[in-house]
């Protein structure tokens, strides 16, 4: 009795993904200054390997530091900004990038700054005494 060869063979093929699509874009996002600024967004396809998530800010790309943090689980892109200052406002924008082409979201932050001036001083005038009244 002789074996006969299978007549189909597996075929392991590589997966493959559509191109990145946001499905939940950034948003916009004011905050006041020293609190943390986060953006969010949902992205597809998920588990693709190739794809390459970039941060920029104004134009210039970001990097993770002890002020910035970036995540990206299951879909979920974060970034995640803490103690902002006025300086940190502008244009935030991932860009999400496969082998099959490329997407990205936009988002401005602004960050409003404690005015830290004379204005801030307001003098009270009683009885011809002088009462300082600072707010922060």
């Amino acid at each position: 009795m002789t074996r006969s060869t299978p007549r189909y063979q597996r075929q392991e093929s590589e997966p493959t993904y559509d191109p990145p699509v946001f499905l939940t874009p950034l948003h916009d996002v004011t905050i006041q200054e020293f609190q943390r600024a986060h953006f969010e967004a949902k992205v597809v396809p998920v588990g693709d390997p190739s794809m390459i998530i970039k941060w920029y800010f104004n134009g210039t790309e970001l990097s993770a530091s002890s002020r910035i943090n970036i995540t990206y689980r299951f879909g979920f892109i974060a970034l995640d900004i803490l103690q902002c200052t006025v300086a940190d406002s502008g244009v935030y924008t991932c860009r999400v990038g496969t082998e099959r082409g490329s997407a990205e979201s936009s988002a401005v932050l602004g960050v409003v700054g404690k005015i830290r001036s004379l204005a801030n001083i307001f003098f009270i005038f009683k009885s011809s005494l002088f009462q300082v009244i600072i707010f922060f």
